[in-house]
């Protein structure tokens, strides 16, 4: 009599699908996250070491390490729009679950 009233093992089967997925991206932007502190917190010391490098007259390490700053810096610009997809994906998904149940 219990089985004519459970729900079925397809729908508890995609709902949880749906639930990983959305664990999955939960960690993907968490992990984003702590890419770009970590990047930040980087830049910040090489930013530092550009002008310690300057003020010694060591002007061709001070480029070299400019290069490497410019180039992280694009990369955290690119992982912010990354980050924003995750985030409207993750809400996406989770309203998608809350309209499923």
């Amino acid at each position: 009599m219990g089985l004519l009233f459970c729900k079925s093992k397809k729908t508890r089967s995609k709902e949880e699908e749906i639930e990983r997925f959305v664990l999955g991206l939960k960690r993907q932007r968490d992990g984003m996250i702590e890419y770009q502190r970590r990047t930040r917190k980087c830049l910040r010391k090489d930013r530092e070491v550009t002008i310690k490098l300057l003020k010694d007259g060591k002007e061709d390490h001070a480029k070299i390490l400019m290069k490497k700053v410019k180039c992280q810096e694009r990369d955290l610009q690119a992982s912010y729009g990354q980050l924003r997809n995750l985030q409207e994906l993750v809400y996406t998904m989770e309203m998608a679950l809350i309209l499923c149940r």
